[in-house]
């Protein structure tokens, strides 16, 4: 039996170069995803907040930045009883302000909201990742004002190429087979049809 060793990459975020600590970014959009099987949490589909996240301050305007992503419960409360949601403690950031209860509205018609993004680099056993893990995010109310109509529609059409690829990186991953019970010989699988390309879109200049 033929043996094929490989590591597929998260698709949901860039792998960064960002080190640990608090970086600039801007919330480009909140998604509504299935929750990954083996988690652990409080309802069955999940936010995720994508973020544009830069190094420093200083090369926000000049540079692309990274993608990167946490997923929290699609739960939103402001805590009492038992601990404020992350959701609505990620918007408060976002937002800069309190969210009073009963207030609603649609986060991705705000976007793009400046954040202070917090990175770890290190999972539960210690080791290394090559992505930002993200458990906090602050207010940046500096990042306002470098949200000119020129920057923050380069920023958007950034995150519309990226949303393109992740679709189309998540569409063509391969679905492991189960094993089968008893052992038998294998069928030739047949012909497999190439993978569809990326749908072009235009390069970002920054």
């Amino acid at each position: 039996m033929a043996i094929s060793f490989g590591y597929q990459p998260r698709h949901f975020s860039d792998p960064t170069a960002l080190p640990e600590g608090n970086h600039p970014g801007f919330l480009v959009q909140v998604t509504d995803e299935p929750k990954p099987e083996g988690w652990q949490m409080q309802t069955e589909r999940g936010w995720r907040f994508n973020l544009a996240v830069w190094d420093t301050p200083a090369v926000v305007t000049s540079t692309p930045p990274e993608l990167q992503s946490f997923l929290c419960s699609q739960t939103f409360s402001s805590g009492g009883k038992f601990q404020a949601s992350r959701a609505y403690l990620s918007m408060k950031a976002a937002l800069n302000r309190d969210i009073p209860p009963g207030e609603r509205f649609d986060p991705n018609t705000l976007v793009p909201l400046p954040l202070l993004v917090n990175v770890e680099r290190f999972d539960k056993q210690g080791r290394t990742v090559d992505f930002a893990i993200i458990k906090v995010v602050r207010p940046w109310p500096e990042g306002l004002a470098l949200l000119t109509p020129e920057f923050t529609a380069r920023l958007m059409a950034w995150w519309e190429q990226k949303a393109v690829e992740m679709e189309h990186a998540r569409a063509t991953m391969p679905v492991p087979a189960p094993t089968p019970a008893v052992p038998q010989m294998a069928p030739t699988p047949p012909p497999q049809a190439p993978a569809p390309a990326v749908p072009a879109t235009p390069a970002v200049n920054w």
